[in-house]
């Protein structure tokens, strides 16, 4: 006679590892769900398994649900007469460290964080939650009259298609983040309340912000760039170009807004234009707002006419909510100060 609950067998901590970080988490509240299942047949406990599906994602239910997890793992493995693979210290360490990552992708929703901070809150829950299937394997291997589902290695055949093609996904993940850290090296700092001027002479950033570098050509652009400057926060940087004589201060703002209504969602844009004091030099200014991907964005295009060529300084701004206000109106105030160089 079959037992109610189907056991899954034994896993691999390395491919369980795979499954976790490569969904995000995902996999994390269907490995909850099942595992109390099973302590729920085993002990015969009043647990209810699908409650626990959402305690990965949730920072306030871990506080309880978690000691109440460890609680019940206990009194699995005594019922079946099995010695602990770590001392309960380490149950309550592991608690901590799952509800801390968890904090940070909570707090992280708000306030920007670099993105290798992101890689390695993954890695590190992914790993916690590896660690948890050596104290799984064991109630598996031991618990008696139950059925176990047919699997090869304990993994369905969804599951290692999605294995082996997730691997190769990890590792271009993981060296894209990589990568771009590393490409993202600062040229040269560039002062708070200070003026930056090319080496031409041709035209001036006023940079009223803190944090602001020259990267290397081609690190946001398409190499086509005169300069690039990166902001203090991860999406926000500065692109100057010379668009030649064949372009016009109109023809240049309608492409930029075209291109933000093709690009973003919600987009709402301005543009305004005015003399430059003591010149005959015009300045066009297009400001645009929208959201990308639930955040918030803003595009900028400062245009200059400089003896009969077009010079830009395009802007772009993408941030989380706490983010995108806290360097908002200074993003703005910089892109304003872009005008052409005057020697005296």
């Amino acid at each position: 006679m079959s037992s109610p609950v189907r056991f899954r067998p034994a896993r691999s901590p390395l491919l369980e590892f795979i499954l976790h970080f490569s969904t995000l988490g995902i996999y994390s509240c269907f490995w909850f769900y099942y595992v109390v299942r099973e302590f729920k047949y085993i002990t015969q406990r009043s647990l209810t398994p699908f409650m626990w599906f959402f305690v990965p994602w949730f920072f306030l239910a871990q506080l309880l649900a978690l000691p109440t997890w460890f609680n019940e793992l206990q009194t699995t493995e005594k019922q079946l007469r099995l010695k602990p693979k770590w001392p309960s210290v380490v149950n309550v360490l592991w608690a901590a460290s799952f509800i801390c990552a968890t904090l940070f992708l909570l707090v992280a929703q708000y306030v920007e964080f670099p993105e290798i901070y992101w890689l390695s809150v993954l890695i590190f829950t992914a790993t916690l939650m590896s660690l948890l299937q050596l104290r799984i394997n064991p109630i598996r291997e031991t618990v008696q009259d139950v059925e176990f589902i047919s699997r090869y290695k304990g993994f369905s055949f969804f599951e290692w298609c999605y294995l082996f093609l997730s691997v190769p996904f990890i590792l271009f993940i993981v060296y894209t983040i990589l990568s771009t850290a590393s490409i993202l090296t600062d040229i040269e700092a560039v002062e708070a309340d200070s003026e930056y001027v090319d080496t031409e002479k041709a035209y001036k950033v006023a940079v009223s912000q803190t944090q602001w570098k020259r990267v290397k050509i081609g690190t946001y652009s398409d190499g086509t760039a005169l300069e690039e400057l990166k902001g203090p926060a991860n999406d926000m940087y500065f692109l100057i170009f010379n668009n030649g004589e064949n372009q016009t201060l109109n023809s240049m703002a309608q492409w930029r807004i075209s291109q933000v209504y093709d690009e973003v969602s919600n987009p709402q844009c301005t543009e305004q234009r005015e003399y430059v004091p003591s010149t005959l030099n015009v300045k066009a200014e297009v400001v645009c707002t929208g959201t990308v991907l639930g955040d918030s964005i803003l595009i900028t295009s400062t245009l200059l006419s400089i003896d009969g060529e077009i010079y830009e300084m395009y802007g772009n701004f993408s941030a989380v909510k706490y983010t995108f206000e806290q360097y908002k109106n200074e993003f703005l105030t910089m892109a304003k100060g872009f005008g052409a160089y005057d020697e005296n």
